[in-house]
């Protein structure tokens, strides 16, 4: 009887060792990706402005896809200007049918920079639509860059 327990309660604790481990021995046969994507097109992006100097301004994308896609890039880069950083203006758009830079076709990333003639001590930030897409679906994702004062 004392054996017949003694078993009872080693397998009952095997139970509750295994009822612990197998979902973290299940949950390893997952792969994931490293970072979280941002969608099904669109691994990661980012853009930022920088001073040139003599009031130019540098706007910089740098986009990755999933893979091989048949278009990425920006579709469009809004300059933004303000005297004060807070009231902002529009100046000027650029966009992927002007600029064809802007998108790489069959890549896995675009990286591309527009530099604006700005007006020293004035303030720019940029917004960007960055695209990607593959066969006949893609996706977009926006996004304003840092704030820079022109020097």
């Amino acid at each position: 009887m004392k054996r017949m327990k003694y078993s009872f309660i080693k397998i009952i604790a095997l139970c509750l060792v295994l009822s612990m481990v197998a979902p973290v021995v299940a949950n390893g046969a997952v792969v994931e990706p490293a970072l979280p994507m941002a969608s099904l097109y669109i691994d990661e992006y980012s853009a930022t402005i920088s001073a040139m100097g003599f009031g130019r301004v540098c706007i910089e994308f740098d986009i990755r896809g999933t893979g091989i896609m048949d278009e990425i890039g920006a579709r469009s880069i809004e300059v933004y200007e303000s005297s004060d950083n807070v009231n902002w203006t529009y100046k000027q758009t650029y966009s992927c049918e002007s600029y064809l830079s802007m998108m790489a076709e069959d890549a896995t990333h675009c990286i591309y920079n527009v530099s604006y003639q700005g007006v020293p001590g004035r303030y720019y930030k940029a917004y960007i639509c960055f695209w990607s897409g593959k066969n006949g679906g893609g996706d977009s994702r926006y996004m304003w860059t840092n704030v820079k004062r022109a020097t």
